[in-house]
């Protein structure tokens, strides 16, 4: 039979659920490797420019930043994304209520920035926080049609509109360092990106929006919203309130060293977390009605994840004093162990990731809430005594306490949502465990190799490539070999789906 969806003509069933996750994902991927390369560049150069205190100086500007925003997030994107029909009659309310949001928390930054410089003991901070009060001008008034490239899982028109801002804010920012020689080089290429953001969403989408304040429309929006305010809270917690406790006891330099090593850390995996977040949720909301489905595509996304983050976390560990030392410069060694224990929790944090978008695509946003909160509450417990008793690595191992400590909501959320028993989630743990355990001995010669050899920043990066690319090679064969033991694994019928899906993305269908 014929089946019509989304504007599109398919042949047979609906397409299942993990190959429209592996479609949006070839572009997602795509776009997340280049913006983090983009990203790397940016932070290996401006490190070579600016110095610590510089960096740290930002560090207070977009925590106060990000609080602002997630403190005041409605969840109205997540919303329409979920909303399964009669979306275009939100988006005016969407939009008008996003614009109101904006220009309030503009006016609160600019008039709070004195207060924040008192509290930091950085008087410099003031005009930077000032400037910075444009961002959210510029945030409010961004066309809200361009939520359509994300719930009609048209990623690669995000590709271009991605790509374009963080290219943009790459140049601009160089471009000032090596002019300034200053932290408003980082303040300006900030502003770059969220400017490009707004120019782009009225070029790139035909949605012209207009002024209508709906209260009853945005009661229900404001409804589904409430938890991810909620669990944007104690997101907070989790991902900032470590960096305001660094800033407050041990200095700004200080946090410019563990600003770094954060960067660096979400850098290597966060950007799996976020493509969860654009392509799986879509695809769960379409079909959170059929529990199969759900548990069969929890299931492979779940041993995907993992199959991929569980070395990238070991990897970075491992070349992190290379790195830092022969990229970002000797002095920049402050970072280099706050940066191998963070790994730690960026790989916590991703797994328990797995269950955001299934609990957001089956309208349970609380168990994410419930995750969230239990993570923030043990980081406000430990931090102190933590950053006291061990300074910067003491901060980073209460970041990887708190992530623990989300497993356990975690794994009963999921086993509710999903149908998957908890000893099954150990088992899809059991093959990337046993292959990065194959794989170490072997990054740890040849970095025994290269290490003590001189050379410069362009040789450095050349060999970490070529170590990178040795270390996924030795990975994937020991994977390989040992699937043929595991057959419950699934892991090398999603690779051959994603490297089909990739190529044949590339030729986009008419009408896309």
């Amino acid at each position: 039979m014929i089946y019509q969806g989304n504007n599109e003509i398919m042949f047979g069933e609906p397409e299942p659920l993990t190959d429209r996750i592996v479609k949006g994902s070839a572009w997602v991927y795509l776009t997340s490797i280049l913006r983090r390369i983009i990203m790397l560049i940016k932070v290996a150069v401006l490190a070579r420019l600016l110095s610590p205190r510089d960096f740290g100086l930002f560090g207070i500007v977009t925590l106060t930043v990000m609080t602002l925003r997630e403190f005041s997030e409605t969840g109205m994107h997540l919303s329409l994304i979920h909303k399964k029909e009669n979306t275009e009659q939100y988006l005016d309310t969407a939009w008008t209520l996003g614009i109101v949001r904006g220009l309030a928390m503009g006016i609160v930054l600019f008039f709070l920035a004195p207060t924040i410089s008192w509290f930091f003991q950085e008087p410099r901070v003031t005009p930077l926080l000032q400037v910075m009060s444009g961002y959210f001008m510029l945030l409010g008034f961004t066309n809200i049609g361009i939520v359509y490239f994300k719930k009609e899982l048209r990623f690669h028109k995000h590709f271009i509109f991605e790509i374009i801002n963080a290219t943009s804010s790459l140049l601009v920012g160089i471009f000032l360092a090596y002019k300034l020689r200053s932290v408003w080089a980082l303040v300006f290429a900030e502003l770059t990106w969220i400017a490009m953001r707004f120019l782009l969403s009225y070029v790139m989408h035909p949605y012209r929006p207009s002024w209508d304040l709906d209260f009853s429309k945005a009661k229900e929006l404001l409804h589904y919203g409430k938890w991810i305010l909620a669990t944007t809270v104690t997101v907070w917690l989790i991902t900032h309130f470590d960096h305001l406790m660094v800033g407050k006891f041990l200095g700004a330099s200080a946090l410019g060293f563990y600003a770094v090593a954060y960067k660096f850390s979400l850098v290597s995996m966060q950007e799996i977390k976020f493509t969860l977040i654009r392509v799986v949720f879509p695809g769960y909301a379409k079909i959170q009605a059929d529990k199969d489905r759900l548990k069969r595509g929890f299931d492979r996304i779940f041993q995907l994840v993992t199959f991929l983050s569980i070395p990238i976390c070991v990897g970075v560990i491992l070349v992190a004093p290379y790195f830092v030392r022969n990229v970002l410069g000797g002095k920049w060694e402050g970072s280099i162990l706050p940066l191998q224990i963070l790994m730690l929790a960026q790989l916590i944090k991703i797994i328990t990731s797995t269950g955001t978008p299934i609990f957001l695509g089956v309208g349970k946003p609380k168990y994410d809430f419930y995750m969230q909160l239990a993570g923030g509450i043990t980081l406000l417990v430990v931090i102190y005594p933590f950053i006291k008793w061990f300074k910067l690595a003491g901060v980073s191992w209460a970041v990887v306490a708190s992530a623990a400590m989300m497993l356990l909501p975690f794994l009963l959320g999921a086993r509710k949502v999903s149908q998957l028993k908890i000893r099954e989630f150990g088992a899809r743990l059991l093959l990337p465990i046993l292959s990065v355990f194959l794989m170490t001995p072997f990054v740890i010669y040849i970095l025994s190799y290269i290490e003590n050899k001189p050379t410069n920043v362009t040789i450095s990066m050349i060999q970490l490539v070529g170590l990178v690319i040795a270390g996924a090679l030795i990975y994937f064969s020991c994977a390989y070999a040992l699937s043929k033991k595991l057959r419950f694994v699934t892991i090398a019928k999603d690779l051959k789906e994603v490297f089909r899906v990739i190529s044949s993305q590339f030729r986009v269908k008419e009408g896309d």
